[in-house]
């Protein structure tokens, strides 16, 4: 395989893998947990004000206009809390960047796994491959020997047998190509998931991710 095509690949493989995009989901969670958890440590500043008036009459204060309104006719209050012993809320702060922390660890762990075992499944494919033109040579060879004795059946130098012989090894042969090439389908796939698994009746691949 092209190192290009070996390369999109293994890029595929970590971008789609159903365990990775799980940890990506579960650090965005935990994300917006901490987000939540650090607004609990912050302080509270709360800003009032009340109309004053006199029944439906508001602003009733003789000669104030403009910003003296705002001393005269309101009435403001601020109220400012900060816990003191806050040791709850920065305790589920430290636990959450803990989570995150242990999940980063984790995420790039899998990730190296992955990565590896997809490498793994990389060089099986070339090693298919390389079988697969090993294997149509063979092949092409029972063929030729296959023909040849056909044609010295013709002149009455051969057998039904040996032609039988013949074309049951070029069965065989054209058989093992086809596998392979089957076993390159199906690697290709579970290379761009980064999973594992035998194919199907082939053992063409072992392991799992």
């Amino acid at each position: 395989m092209e190192p290009d095509a070996a390369g999109n690949l293994l890029q595929t493989a970590l971008r789609r893998h159903p365990a990775l995009r799980l940890y990506d989901a579960k650090l965005r969670l935990l994300n917006v947990e901490r987000r939540l958890k650090t607004e609990k440590r912050k302080p509270v500043l709360d800003l009032g004000y009340q109309l004053l008036g006199d029944g439906w009459q508001f602003f009733s204060t003789p000669g104030v206009e403009g910003p003296g309104v705002l001393a005269n006719d309101i009435k403001w209050s601020v109220r400012f809390s900060y816990p003191i012993l806050n040791r709850k809320a920065r305790g589920d702060w430290q636990m959450t960047q803990v989570k995150i922390a242990q999940t980063d660890l984790d995420l790039g762990q899998k990730r190296l796994e992955i990565e590896n075992k997809v490498r793994q499944y990389l060089n099986e494919i070339n090693t298919l491959a390389g079988q697969v033109a090993l294997y149509r040579d063979i092949a092409a060879n029972y063929r030729a020997l296959l023909d040849g004795e056909n044609e010295k059946f013709r002149f009455g130098e051969s057998s039904v047998f040996l032609i039988n012989t013949r074309e049951q090894r070029w069965l065989e042969g054209s058989g093992q190509v086809f596998e392979i090439i089957g076993c390159l389908s199906e690697g290709s796939g579970r290379t761009a998931l980064g999973g594992g698994g035998y194919v199907a009746g082939r053992g063409c691949f072992s392991g799992g991710t």
